[in-house]
């Protein structure tokens, strides 16, 4: 019996074409298409501050906050959710030196507000939220919000709330706080209507404090103030 030649038949496709072979590497296997990596989303975290699944770590945390609020003048937060890791620490980077950011798990907030002249900030403290401890100007650790939603088109993003001198405010309160002048600003009016009705005012300012009262005589009118060339 004549042997049968053994012939190779190509496997057709659905419409008749030969399937295109598939790139195999070293190792035999098909390669698969290069997927690029999706953004890292911030996640709720607190650096530095210990491990918050254990009680050292709550408390260290607790702590911190704690001695944070102390020399806070304002508190306000702004949504975490939607933010990347790299957007979250552009925003950081954009406020003054005398603002903290701090993401804090609720429950810890709770506990670090409580007894404190913040502890009206416990209606903020649901969902992922980012806080924002003001030591300094307000107008400068709020504007800059507005700045970085702009920037990163985030149409949304604006703070929650927040609490100064143990009253709460939302969002437009926040915003309308930010907008009030400074102790520096108050003082430079201050020291304008002393020049301007120098007797009277000049009794009354003696009658202030001596810290307020030295504040005022060393703040300057901006009137006073040379012009730029």
């Amino acid at each position: 019996m004549a042997a049968f030649a053994s012939t190779a038949v190509p496997v057709r496709g659905m419409f008749g074409a030969a399937p295109a072979a598939a790139a195999a590497p070293c190792c035999g296997r098909p390669s698969l298409p290069c997927v690029a990596a999706p953004p890292r989303r911030a996640a709720l975290r607190m650096e530095g501050l210990g491990n918050p699944a254990n009680l050292s770590g709550k408390a260290g945390v607790i702590k911190t906050v704690e001695g944070l609020l102390s020399d806070t003048s304002f508190l306000f937060s702004a949504p975490l959710p939607g933010l990347t890791v790299a957007q979250v620490a552009q925003l950081k980077n954009s406020m003054p030196e005398s603002t903290t950011v701090m993401t804090v798990k609720n429950t810890l907030m709770r506990k670090a507000i409580a007894g404190s002249p913040f502890e009206s900030a416990e209606p903020l403290t649901a969902g992922s939220n980012m806080w924002f401890f003001v030591q300094g100007d307000i107008k400068e650790s709020v504007g800059p919000l507005k700045t970085f939603a702009k920037a990163n088109k985030l149409k949304e993003f604006a703070p929650l709330g927040g609490v100064l001198d143990g009253e709460v405010f939302d969002n437009k309160g926040v915003l309308a706080v930010a907008e009030m002048p400074t102790k520096q600003e108050l003082y430079g009016k201050i020291a304008c209507l002393i020049q301007m009705v120098p007797t009277k005012v000049a009794r009354s300012v003696k009658a202030v404090p001596t810290k307020l009262g030295r504040a005022i005589k060393l703040a300057k009118c901006p009137d006073d103030e040379p012009e730029s060339a």
